[in-house]
């Protein structure tokens, strides 16, 4: 019986030696992400719970059947003692990056809720991407073919990426998505500009897949930090961000982008906001889009509409498809403004 259970311990250690040797998650370059998006499944089938809510699927029973050597070893370490299965996820490190994107956004807060117009500046603009990771990298791996982003994710001069709102959501890789913004805020500070979105209050984050994924990836003692941390983070996030420019008569004018709107937003545009950029996302409906929409003049203001990500419920509910990303580009005349719309199926 001593000889079994002392068989027992050295098989435990050496399962825990041999898992703790495996690789984590690295995301430290675009070939980084490039190669994760390659070997991972952009879209899981769903978790079939009774009752569950279809807007809002989880994604357990997916997680555990794709997990690699490592999780399997923990995993049957957790069954031996007990435990639940989980899927590993590099805690310290995330936590660590989590807390200098928190410090940039404090830091730099003055730079994030307005801007002044210069004609060599560009604004790249994500709508919802509701935690596709995978959107976000096609679109970054088509930004450094263009040289406007290297591979150590440093923005080419005069570019500024917005996050205009739910950046987390109803996909299946919201941490992912989130460590990687992580670095590329460190890397480029003052240039990535977050728009909050439904998905970022603590309401709502916290009774969807961002809070069901930490129940998978991390440990019961961790999950209430990263929580009270992921909700600070959030409350770095501005609801707008303005481009204030002078038209050709020399009177002030901006460019309003949020997630809303000047309208839910009770803003009053008083003849100086001439356009504004919002989500395509409606609470009670949807309108059709394949990622840039010109809608109708919000009492006379220009209104564009954007969304980004085909997510499995973009997809199965509203039959969106396409990686999408929007470019603002200025000119003298207001306009000869562009906005330029990159999307892929």
């Amino acid at each position: 019986y001593e000889r079994v259970i002392v068989k027992r311990t050295l098989t435990f250690v050496l399962l825990i030696l041999i898992a703790s040797a495996l690789g984590g998650l690295p995301f430290s370059t675009m070939d980084d992400l490039v190669n994760f998006a390659t070997n991972n499944t952009a879209l899981f089938e769903p978790d079939e719970v009774e009752f569950a809510d279809p807007l809002n699927p989880t994604f357990y029973t997916a997680y555990l059947k794709t997990v690699g050597i490592k999780d399997r070893v923990l995993n049957y370490i957790r069954s031996l003692v007990g435990m639940p299965p989980r899927v590993s996820w590099p805690t310290k490190e995330f936590s660590k990056l989590l807390e200098g994107a928190i410090k940039e956004q404090v830091e730099n807060s003055h730079h994030k809720k307005t801007a002044i117009g210069k004609l060599e500046c560009k604004y790249i603009i994500w709508g919802d991407l509701n935690g596709s990771v995978h959107s976000l990298v096609n679109g970054l791996n088509y930004l450094r073919e263009k040289k406007v982003i290297n591979n150590n994710l440093v923005l080419s001069p005069n570019y500024y990426i917005i996050f205009n709102g739910n950046i987390v959501g109803t996909g299946s890789y919201n941490l992912e998505l989130l460590m990687f913004l992580f670095k590329l805020m460190v890397v480029n500070p003052e240039k990535i500009i977050l728009i909050r979105g439904e998905e970022e209050t603590g309401v709502l984050w916290q009774s969807h897949n961002l809070y069901h994924e930490l129940g998978v990836k991390v440990s019961r003692s961790e999950v209430d930090y990263l929580t009270k941390k992921m909700n600070q983070f959030f409350g770095t996030f501005s609801n707008s961000f303005f481009i204030s420019y002078k038209d050709q008569h020399q009177k002030d004018k901006k460019i309003l982008i949020s997630f809303k709107g000047f309208v839910e937003l009770d803003l009053n545009p008083e003849n100086v906001i001439s356009t504004q950029i919002k989500s395509n996302y409606l609470p009670f409906s949807y309108r059709k889009t394949n990622g840039l929409s010109l809608m109708s003049p919000d009492v006379g203001v220009t209104t564009w509409a954007v969304y980004s990500a085909p997510t499995y419920v973009a997809k199965k509910f509203y039959e969106y498809y396409n990686d999408s990303f929007s470019i603002l580009e200025m000119a003298i005349n207001e306009y000869d403004w562009l906005i330029r719309h990159c999307y892929k199926s």
